[in-house]
């Protein structure tokens, strides 16, 4: 069920799910589990492979640009999030939440100077 869903869905509700799941991350206070945390994780992961496999990458757009939803939550393992955050721009060329974005990267950057 679970699967049909992701594959049935339209694009505009995909993107939606996907974007509540990283507002709602950002809104979670305390700590996730490492179990959540992973399953959250193998769900990105499993949308940006089905995207980059796509014919038409461009039909998952909206999906993939809602990743930045999910970085600015800081709740993610920096350096895999940094990674995501490179191919889904890689991909689709902009991300939803720009503006948090940037300010997530002008910290993570102090945390973690090259």
């Amino acid at each position: 069920m679970f699967v049909d869903f992701w594959q049935k869905a339209s694009e505009a509700l995909r993107a939606h799910a996907l974007a509540f799941v990283g507002r709602a991350l950002k809104q979670t206070g305390g700590n996730i589990t490492e179990e959540i945390m992973e399953r959250l994780k193998q769900l990105w992961e499993w949308h940006l492979a089905t995207a980059k496999e796509a014919e038409q990458p461009t039909e998952f757009e909206k999906e993939i640009a809602a990743f930045g939803w999910w970085f600015t939550s800081a709740k993610l393992d920096v350096g895999w999030a940094l990674d995501q955050l490179s191919s889904s721009l890689q991909l689709v060329h902009r991300t939803e939440s720009m503006h948090l974005v940037l300010e997530h990267l002008a910290e993570t950057s102090i945390k973690y100077p090259l």
